[in-house]
């Protein structure tokens, strides 16, 4: 779950086991914690990790509904995730890959000349290897300028499958 928060483009901060809520079960007081709360570019959202069979069964089910209507109630999203969503193929070998790239540093010049090739119309990360062969760019920037967000690929394609499309995210 940490590598998908990392790797999220739309997460600006997040943090473990933030603050307890207190509800009430069966008549008794309880406290519950969630796994991780993020700030998101669209706001607050709150996730909970469960394993799946867990997740659809009583009385965890009826206590995930209770705590998505308590954070609904504060305008704050509330997901469960399990293993399903988390380990996700390829996106999962994708994002545990393209982590070890994100604080690689990558030149002004290295940038320009990728965006350049993209510009003048290189479309897959194959055109883009093969082109900066020439330009003395290491491959490892192509990596390394997805992982920081400049450049955008459909993660949940295989990155090694070189013929898979790539494009400028945002400006730079």
């Amino acid at each position: 779950m940490i590598r998908l928060l990392e790797f999220d483009p739309a997460v600006l901060s997040y943090r473990e086991q933030p603050e307890p809520i207190t509800y009430f079960e069966s008549g008794k007081r309880r406290k519950y914690t969630p796994d991780f709360i993020a700030q998101m570019t669209t706001g607050v959202t709150v996730f909970e990790v469960k394993p799946y069979e867990q997740s659809i069964t009583s009385p965890l089910k009826e206590r995930l509904v209770a705590f998505r209507e308590h954070y609904a109630a504060q305008g704050v999203d509330f997901l469960v995730m399990t293993e399903h969503e988390i380990r996700k193929e390829p996106r999962l070998s994708n994002i545990t890959k393209l982590l070890r790239y994100q604080r690689e540093i990558v030149s002004p010049a290295s940038k320009q000349v990728v965006i350049d090739l993209i510009d003048n119309g290189v479309q897959t990360l194959e055109g883009l290897f093969e082109h900066l062969k020439g330009h003395g760019v290491p491959f490892s920037h192509v990596y390394a300028l997805i992982a920081q967000g400049t450049l955008g690929v459909d993660i949940n394609q295989s990155i090694d499958n070189d013929d898979i499309p790539v494009c400028l995210r945002r400006a730079s």
